[in-house]
């Protein structure tokens, strides 16, 4: 973070894509990157939610695909990446002139999966190691950037504490919290109130609408008799099409046709755009050529909202506030509502959002982020100037929020022994080097179980240390300096 200073964002930068220019003789992100794959020629994008895979699926399976110049001997080029090469193609095109700042913001998605924001992390790190950056990521929830990027950018401070309900729709995930904010209307930075409440997260952002609309297609070609062997859907994700990208412009398009106030009583079948894919895009052997109206894109949305979106924002309401009655703070109303994300301009989200909400919030307090997928990377570099504007003591007599990003657990048999590590296995998984947490701002009255297999045989006392960086004999600053002995050991988190 550098004062005043930010990597320029337009839309030339969106969406996160990776493409390859032969013209250029380079690789190229963005709305360059979307033209490339709209013509056939390639599929690297939505590779996000595999940084939170495991090593096999971040860098082992080469699943993106981008076709290179035709050589003397090959018509056709034809080059693989994993979601770990696309991430660092993508970093270095949007990085690229660009000095790297003191301290970078990671925008962390709103998963739930303990495993997965482990994996994120290790991940992310691992690409920065290897682009020798010279820092190391703070991360960041991305539903705290998008209320900073609402606050700084359309909003003046609220002189009296807010509800505000985040919806972050993406192409992979649909996520929702409760934020409360200070009395002063900023984002609390300790006690129960300085993380997302009533977090949701589904894999069902703007690829299962995507999904939905091809079904259609499939449909609407079936019956013009046009039969497949196969399964045409498992045919669209394989190698080398580029259907779910021609989706994708359609909807882009049809959305932009019915416009941000339309409702959902209105027709919208004079809304029309015509498709067409090419042999082996879609089908073997024919090309395929349909039409998605208004209408068709209003029922797959409906549906999502009927099946998902709905109860997802229900699941939300309802556990913020059980969480905040421990607080001995009860609500009713949400003062704000600010939907944000790549998938953000989806028409009638306003009137689906009033009808599962309905007395909870009026429809002028939805907002809508005017900007397709900017509201994290602009609340991420919000954060960034209030923190160095401020510099504020997170310090609380609780493990420090905020501050901390990670934290790790270690042993020792007695003083003068040297740090060992557990085994510490989770949802079914081991934790690596002693890795107990990777978000401490979440722990909060939360309670995390773990199965623990210690590194030496233990009697009544057990020294344990924690530190925000994993732990040896030789090196690591205990946060607990006298080392706590316990009786009878037992860790709640």
């Amino acid at each position: 973070m550098q004062t005043n200073k930010f990597v320029p964002l337009t839309n030339k930068k969106i969406p996160t894509m990776v493409s390859y220019s032969n013209e250029l003789n380079s690789h190229v992100i963005g709305d360059k990157a979307r033209l490339t794959g709209l013509q056939g020629k390639t599929t690297v994008f939505n590779f996000k939610p595999l940084l939170g895979k495991g090593d096999k699926e971040f860098s082992k399976d080469k699943k993106f695909w981008c076709h290179l110049a035709p050589t003397e001997h090959q018509s056709k080029k034809i080059v693989t990446y994993t979601a770990k090469e696309a991430s660092k193609f993508f970093l270095q095109e949007l990085l690229k002139n660009i000095e790297v700042p003191e301290q970078v913001l990671i925008g962390e998605p709103a998963i739930r999966d303990q495993a997965w924001k482990v994996n994120f992390r290790k991940h992310v790190r691992e690409i920065f190691k290897e682009l020798e950056f010279s820092t190391q990521p703070i991360f960041f929830p991305e539903p705290f950037a998008v209320f900073q990027y609402y606050r700084h950018e359309f909003s003046q401070k609220s002189p009296k504490s807010e509800i505000v309900l985040v919806i972050d729709i993406g192409g992979g995930t649909f996520n929702s919290c409760i934020i409360k904010t200070t009395d002063d209307g900023y984002l609390s930075r300790g006690g129960g109130t300085n993380i997302p409440l009533g977090l949701q997260a589904e894999m069902c952002g703007g690829m299962a609408i995507d999904r939905g609309l091809l079904e259609i297609v499939i449909s609407k070609s079936k019956k013009q008799g046009v039969v497949w062997k196969d399964d045409p859907i498992k045919r669209a994700e394989k190698e080398g099409s580029p259907a779910f990208l021609i989706i994708e412009d359609a909807k882009i398009k049809i959305s932009d046709k019915i416009g941000e106030w339309a409702k959902l009583s209105d027709d919208q079948s004079n809304i029309q755009v015509d498709l067409h894919f090419e042999q082996n895009e879609l089908h073997p052997d024919n090309d395929i050529d349909v039409s998605l109206t208004g209408e068709s894109l209003k029922a797959v949305i409906r549906d999502l909202w009927r099946r998902k979106y709905g109860n997802i924002l229900l699941n939300t309401v309802n556990e913020a506030k059980e969480k905040l009655k421990k607080l001995d703070f009860n609500f009713e109303i949400i003062d704000k509502v600010i939907v944000a994300g790549g998938s953000s301009k989806l028409p009638f989200m306003k009137e689906e959002i009033k009808t599962v909400l309905m007395t909870m919030v009026k429809p002028d307090d939805i907002f809508i982020a005017p900007y397709l997928g900017r509201a994290v990377a602009y609340g991420l570099a919000f954060e960034g100037l209030e923190q160095i504007s401020k510099n504020p003591s997170l310090s609380t007599n609780k493990i420090v929020p905020c501050l901390l990003n990670e934290l790790y657990l270690s042993f020792k048999k007695d003083r003068r022994s040297p740090v060992s590590m557990p085994k510490i296995k989770y949802g079914g998984k081991y934790l690596q080097n002693g890795h107990l947490i990777s978000e401490p701002f979440i722990i909060d009255d939360y309670v995390l179980e773990y199965e623990f297999e210690m590194p030496f045989e233990t009697n009544d006392k057990v020294f344990y240390y924690f530190s925000d960086k994993p732990l040896d004999d030789t090196d690591y600053l205990p946060l607990n300096i006298d080392g706590l002995v316990k009786s009878r050991f037992q860790l709640t988190c």
